[in-house]
């Protein structure tokens, strides 16, 4: 198989990424070393440049209202209560499960033309002179273009050498759904020593609540929704 363009990383980048390339007339394929679709702990929080992306991809009016909820502003809220709150321009942005996106971002690219493969990791790549060679564990293909959207402990950026220590401390995510109504609609930081707490509505059926901490390097989200 020859393609245009091949995308290692079915997420939000790659998936984009598939759509511009195909909208383009570009042969593309996006190879997900996991089943589809794939989640992971995330802010869930498009600000209003992302959704003007999503528009103009002909992928919001994809998105259910079930599944996201606009916010207007972004509050940063101290541990005695007090807060700063800033409201953001237009329309403002949109609390998204990342599931619901990933899923409208990929009926998107089938739409256009871009096929998508998942359970397919890249196993090893090299160059011709002509296209760079793609092998999964069910077939070798060819690109013209082979892109690394597989995240940020990816794989193909290690197995190139461009793989450089990160200065600041590590930190890592965890994320969990409730279900209880949005009581404002603003994305609320919570901020203590070390540590940043994420409120942020998504949808009739959800709210989202992650926190993070810089020095443990630990991350909590939490969802609520009504029913």
């Amino acid at each position: 198989m020859k393609v245009d363009v091949a995308i290692a990383g079915g997420g939000p980048a790659g998936l984009a990424l598939a759509i511009h390339a195909a909208k383009r007339g570009l042969s593309t394929i996006v190879l997900e070393r996991r089943a589809w679709p794939v989640d992971k702990a995330c802010g869930e929080g498009l600000m209003p440049a992302g959704l003007g992306q999503l528009e103009s991809m002909g992928v919001l009016g994809r998105v259910s209202s079930a599944d996201s909820a606009p916010f207007e502003s972004i509050r940063y809220v101290q541990e005695d209560g007090s807060f700063a709150e800033a409201r953001l321009p237009g329309r403002g942005g949109l609390g998204i499960r990342r599931l619901a996106l990933v899923e409208a971002l990929a009926a998107r690219a089938r739409e256009l033309g871009a096929q998508l493969k998942s359970q397919s990791p890249v196993l090893r790549c090299w160059p011709t002179s002509s296209a760079m060679v793609v092998e999964t564990p069910f077939s070798t293909l060819e690109a013209t273009l082979l892109v690394a959207a597989d995240g940020l402990m990816s794989p193909l950026r290690r197995a190139a050498g461009l793989e450089r220590a990160s200065p600041g401390p590590r930190r890592f995510g965890l994320r969990q759904h409730f279900r209880l109504a949005p009581w404002s609609r603003a994305v609320e930081i919570h901020l203590s020593t070390g540590a940043e707490a994420y409120v942020t509505p998504c949808g009739r059926k959800g709210e989202q609540r992650s926190r993070s901490r810089s020095n443990r390097c630990c991350t909590d989200s939490r969802h609520w929704s009504t029913d």
